[in-house]
C-alpha cells in the first residue's frame, strides 16, 4: 500500500479547506455543499477525520463506490480506522436471508457506535441503500448488550437464554461468529463484533477467567479482563417471539428475521439513529445519492406490489 498521508498537509494549508474546517467546527445546523472532484474526496475525508475528535460517516450513492473508497482511504489515512456499513443482499421486500458477511459488518458498526469513543479517528463508509435499510433502535441494541468482566458474577442459564434471544446459535464447537457452546462451567462464545472467540471459565456463578482461543485448534491463548457481548444480528428472536401477528413460526422465520424488523419493533430506525451527536456526515456525491434513493424507492414500490399480489404481504 502506497502511503499518501504526507500530502494531507498540502490540503490542510489550502484556504478553502481551512474555511470548511472552521465552518464544520462551528457545528452548523444545515449542511454545506462543496463542489469537489471525485479524486479529491478521499483525501478530504481523511484530512477531516484526523482533525475532528468524532466519527465521520461518508455516504456513497452505491456499494461499488464504497468498495473503492475502502481500498483508497487507508493510503490517505493509515492511522484512521476505516470500516464499512454494507447494504444487505436482498432488495427491499424480498424475504431472503442476509449474507453472513453483511450481517457481521453491520453489527460490528452498530456495536462500534455504541461503545465509548476512542482516540483513533474513525471513518464509516456506507451507501444510500444501507442507510435506508431499517434496523432495531439503539435502545434495543443496548438492551441486548452485556459486559462480561473477569471476577464478576454471571448467572449462566439466564445468560444463555439471553444469547439465544440476541440471535446466537448453540453449537457443540464454536467455529464461527454468532455461536456459543457450553460444557459444564465453561462457555465458548464468539461475539459477532469480536475478532476472535473467547472461553469463559466459571466457578459457581463467578467468572474466573476470560481467554481468547483459536477456532481452528480450540486452544486458549491470551486472557482478557472484560468483553462486550452485543447482538449477533439485527433481527432478534427475542422481539420476534414477542410479536403476535407474524406469519411464520420462529424456527421457519430464523433465516430471514431481518425481513421482519419493521413488524418486530414499534419504531424501526436506521444507522443514522446510532450516530453520536458530534458525528460528521459527508455525502460523497449528493446528486448521485438522490438519484439512487429515487431508484430504490421506485424499485421497492414495484416489489411491494408484487409481494401483495402474490399473497406474501398483506394489503395495508
Amino acid at each position: 500500500m502506497i502511503e499518501l498521508s504526507s500530502l494531507l498537509d498540502l490540503i490542510r494549508s489550502l484556504p478553502q479547506y481551512r474555511e470548511l474546517r472552521e465552518t464544520l467546527a462551528a457545528r452548523p445546523t444545515r449542511g454545506r455543499h462543496v463542489p469537489m472532484l471525485a479524486a479529491a474526496r478521499p483525501p478530504m475525508a481523511a484530512a477531516l477525520a484526523s482533525e475532528f475528535n468524532a466519527p465521520v460517516l461518508m455516504i456513497c450513492a452505491r456499494a461499488d463506490r464504497v468498495a473503492t473508497l475502502a481500498q483508497e482511504l487507508p493510503s490517505w489515512a493509515p492511522s484512521t480506522e476505516v470500516i464499512t456499513f454494507p447494504e444487505p443482499d436482498p432488495l427491499f421486500y424480498e424475504p431472503l436471508p442476509w449474507g453472513p458477511r453483511s450481517r457481521q459488518l453491520r453489527v460490528e458498526t452498530l456495536a462500534r457506535l455504541t461503545q465509548p469513543g476512542g482516540t483513533q479517528p474513525l471513518i464509516i463508509l456506507t451507501s444510500a441503500r444501507a442507510i435506508m435499510t431499517r434496523t432495531i433502535s439503539p435502545e434495543q441494541f443496548a438492551a441486548h448488550t452485556r459486559q462480561l468482566v473477569a471476577g464478576s458474577s454471571l448467572e449462566l442459564d439466564s445468560f444463555l437464554n439471553s444469547l439465544i434471544g440476541s440471535g446466537y446459535e448453540p453449537e457443540s464447537i464454536v467455529t464461527e461468529r454468532g455461536q456459543f457452546s457450553r460444557r459444564g462451567g465453561i462457555l465458548d462464545l464468539w461475539p459477532t463484533a469480536a475478532p476472535a472467540p473467547v472461553r469463559v471459565e466459571l466457578i459457581a456463578d463467578e467468572i474466573e477467567t476470560i481467554r481468547r482461543f483459536d477456532p481452528a485448534t480450540q486452544r486458549s491463548s491470551d486472557p482478557v479482563q472484560e468483553l462486550q457481548v452485543g447482538p449477533a444480528r439485527e433481527g432478534l428472536p427475542a422481539y420476534y417471539k414477542q410479536s403476535s401477528d407474524l406469519p411464520l413460526p420462529l424456527a421457519e422465520a430464523q433465516p430471514i428475521l431481518e425481513f421482519f424488523i419493521p413488524w418486530m419493533t414499534p419504531d424501526p430506525q436506521t444507522v443514522l439513529d446510532f450516530l453520536p451527536p458530534e458525528t460528521l456526515v459527508l455525502a460523497e456525491d449528493l446528486a448521485g445519492i438522490k438519484v439512487a434513493i429515487g431508484e430504490l424507492e421506485a424499485q421497492a414500490l414495484e416489489l411491494h406490489i408484487k409481494q401483495v399480489e402474490s399473497g406474501n404481504l398483506a394489503r395495508e
